[in-house]
């Protein structure tokens, strides 16, 4: 009797050993980010967060506005780090030249094979070590703090005839007559740089010494030397190497796509106008075209039409038309009661694209009001649509993987998730809309009363600052309170039970702010 008794209580042991969930482990990230503003360093970390994720960024060596990162430094701490980490992140636009605004300086180019040389031997150097590389092909218009900038209108101009001329099969036009030789050549050699380090980049993947290479393209337009590139590395695409129009968002969209790592629950899309989906500022193809291409970057399927649910499920709207602001509205009344029955499996997404630059700030008003803030699960409205639509496909993979896996972390591990999640959200509203699209006009207005250049802000940053944070303070309240309250992420329930923040200028010019959120909850 007894030995029966010990055999069954000994099963018994083993079969809840075996069935029981364990806690998951935290995955340790180095990232060398493309500049250091939020977009590319704030909102991966959040993002990373929510899927239990550590991301370690070396933040007194990077780049700050017009001060380019100290590039021998960043190879110092990738150097002396990687031991640390399961997976490396490297932005080549950072190491290699500085940052985003230093890479469209032709000076940011020098030595660069040595520097390729450099990357060679650490991928070799550190092969046991999964190595992501980003690397972001030149915008077409040329930087506004260098000479080219007084030829912008004649260089974008023969860039886009080359390009044509490349289409058509034909040869390129003469070069402009009201352009410089030598300042031509500083336009053209970026271009050429970057081909050479992107040819490069792809000759070490296929070798095996970098595991992931994502090659993106700063603003562009429907014609432009960048866009030449593209298409002459469009062979070399696979499952290795990959290209995603945008630039900000990348990060975030292959944190997405190495973290979960899965085939995600396909997406319906709606959009305002269906007959707006042509090119858009800053957009070298069509707006379907961006939107596929990030959803198969990080495997999203779309529904087609017969797959489509009566009762909309993990829906995108697109909103595309600032004249169109009765669809989205219509569509948030139709749905209202039995939009999210389910909501274990449903979610809203909204990419706000009606304007560049900023969201619509009628949106505001809907955020503010508790009920419509728990049914929208994810909102981006910020700079270009790459931008916009790259962020909030991010947010919806890692919100996915959040309920599915939430019940496998730590209960320390949860409660970082859940805020993590309440943060993001937060964040978009509380850039993308109040500050984009409300206050920065109001802070650029008194900054110019005051003699400052909103662009330069230079000393005058700090005064800058607390002009700022005096008119967020008008709204900070209100905005804090419509994020208070319960919350629903698959079968978990939580509470906000307290929400504070404040807004502050990350670079010295009005652009972008960086909001910083402390979230508390229960449940």
């Amino acid at each position: 009797m007894l030995r029966g008794v010990y055999i069954f209580t000994l099963f018994l042991i083993i079969v809840l050993l075996f069935f029981w969930p364990s806690n998951m482990e935290t995955v340790n990230i180095g990232l060398i980010p493309l500049d250091s503003r939020p977009a590319n360093t704030q909102y991966p970390q959040i993002l990373a967060s929510m899927s239990n994720v550590n991301i370690e960024i070396p933040w007194v060596f990077l780049d700050d506005y017009l001060k380019p990162s100290s590039q021998e430094f960043l190879w110092g701490w990738l150097r002396s780090k990687i031991e640390e980490f399961d997976m490396v992140i490297i932005n080549t636009n950072q190491l290699f030249n500085g940052g985003l605004i230093a890479s469209r300086e032709p000076d940011s180019y020098e030595n660069i094979e040595k520097k390729l040389e450099m990357l060679e031997d650490f991928c070799r150097e550190h092969s046991e070590k999964k190595i992501i590389v980003i690397t972001v092909l030149p915008r077409l218009l040329p930087s506004q703090f260098t000479e080219l900038w007084n030829y912008q209108d004649d260089l974008v101009s023969y860039a886009q005839d080359v390009d044509k001329s490349a289409l058509l099969g034909i040869e390129p036009p003469l070069p402009p007559a009201t352009v410089p030789e030598e300042i031509l050549q500083d336009y053209l050699n970026i271009y050429k740089s970057a081909q050479l380090i992107t040819e490069k980049l792809i000759f070490l993947t296929k070798r095996g010494l970098i595991d992931e290479l994502l090659i993106g393209q700063d603003d562009a337009q429907k014609y432009g030397l960048s866009n030449k590139i593209v298409r002459e590395i469009r062979p070399y695409l696979n499952e290795h190497i990959h290209f995603v129009h945008g630039a900000d968002e990348l990060t975030m969209l292959v944190l997405a796509r190495n973290i979960i790592a899965e085939t995600l629950p396909a997406i319906e899309i709606k959009y305002a106008n269906e007959n707006n989906k042509g090119y858009y500022p800053f957009e070298a193809e069509k707006l379907e075209d961006v939107l596929l291409t990030k959803m198969n970057y990080i495997n999203i399927p779309l529904k087609e039409n017969g797959e489509r649910d009566r009762i909309p499920k993990n829906t995108h709207f697109i909103y595309n038309d600032p004249e169109k602001i009765d669809v989205l509205q219509e569509f948030l009344t139709t749905n209202n009661d039995r939009l999210f029955s389910s909501p274990d499996i449903d979610y809203l997404g909204i990419e706000d694209i009606a304007f560049t630059n900023k969201g619509d700030t009628r949106l505001y008003e809907i955020f503010l009001d508790k009920e419509l803030n728990r049914k929208i699960h994810g909102y981006a409205g910020w700079n270009t649509a790459s931008n916009t639509i790259g962020t909030e496909l991010a947010h919806y993979a890692f919100y996915q993987y959040l309920q599915k896996n939430l019940g496998k972390y730590s209960k320390e591990d949860q409660e970082k998730a859940l805020q993590s999640y309440v943060e993001f959200k937060f964040i978009r509203v509380a850039e993308d809309l109040l500050y984009q699209g409300i206050l920065r006009d109001k802070l650029n207005e008194e900054l110019k009363a005051r003699n400052i250049d909103p662009t330069n802000l230079g000393e005058r940053k700090n005064e800058a600052e607390k002009i700022l944070q005096g008119l967020y303070e008008e709204y900070r309240g209100e905005l804090e309170e419509a994020f208070k309250g319960e919350y629903i992420i698959g079968k978990f329930r939580f509470k906000v039970e307290n929400i504070s923040s404040r807004m502050e200028l990350p670079w010295g010019r009005t652009f972008e702010a960086k909001v910083l959120v402390n979230v508390e909850i229960s449940g």
